[in-house]
């Protein structure tokens, strides 16, 4: 049973050497960015080269996203060169051959009877400060991440911890375009017949800005709620309110 993989856990700075022998330690390889660190089985099994063929795409998108990739192998630094050069890899894979993260993290892979070092195959998403978000634990292949899932989980965790990210949801060109688009709904509704009123839009309005990230105390305020609990509703209700609005309005008044 692995320890230690909770989300809000701190992981230890580990320092451990690359390929040419060279020392790094996480936090040095962080910075203030996001950091996927793949903890892999080890250089025999072959769903690690798989894994880290698709994850070529994933570092391309990293390198311009303020986000790091480091693998962790189990191996001697030849074994971490053979994957490496295998996989056509550049970004940092490090040399545990100590097994100081299995022991730590109690990922040792039982099952495994052929080789005593492999591990359990997990991909922890750490936020600044090697701060745990989110875990995969790899063991079945198929319930490894994702690129595009590793996309999703990133945004989501800078939507929560990047203040400027705001920005994104509460410019005055959004509300000027919700403004926009609320005059020319009702104005279409009415045409047909339909009692559209502003209020329905503006729950909308609130439900896609918490939908997009948008933080629940700047949705609120944006709203003019005294109350949170008042905004937390929006959330909640959104899936009937898309529902209740696709009863409402006709395709007709969509397509006009």
């Amino acid at each position: 049973m692995s320890r230690h993989l909770e989300p809000g856990t701190i992981i230890p700075d580990f320092e451990l050497p690359d390929e040419n022998g060279d020392m790094h330690r996480l936090s040095e390889l962080q910075g203030d960015n996001l950091m996927v660190l793949h903890l892999s089985r080890g250089e025999h099994c072959p769903r690690e080269r798989m894994h880290h063929r698709e994850l070529l795409r994933f570092h391309e998108w990293s390198s311009v996203a303020f986000t790091e990739l480091v693998t962790i192998m189990p191996n001697t630094q030849h074994d971490v060169f053979r994957l490496k050069a295998a996989t056509g890899a550049h970004w940092t894979f490090l040399s545990d051959e100590g097994l100081e993260t299995r022991t730590h993290f109690a990922i040792d892979e039982y099952t495994d009877i052929h080789h005593d070092y492999a591990v359990v195959p997990h991909t922890v998403i750490l936020s600044p400060g090697l701060v745990i978000e989110k875990v995969y634990v790899g063991y079945w292949f198929w319930v490894r991440p994702s690129n595009e899932q590793l996309w999703a989980d990133c945004g989501e965790i800078l939507a929560r911890t990047k203040a400027d990210r705001q920005v994104l949801f509460f410019s005055a060109t959004f509300d000027r375009a919700v403004t926009s688009l609320a005059t020319s709904l009702q104005r279409r509704a009415k045409l047909h017949e339909i009692d559209l009123n502003f209020h329905d839009l503006r729950h909308e309005a609130g439900s896609r800005k918490l939908e997009a990230g948008g933080p629940l105390h700047a949705v609120s305020r944006w709203l003019g709620h005294s109350k949170l609990t008042t905004t937390d509703t929006y959330l909640n209700a959104t899936t009937k309110l898309l529902h209740d609005l696709n009863e409402r309005v006709p395709l007709a008044l969509v397509k006009s």
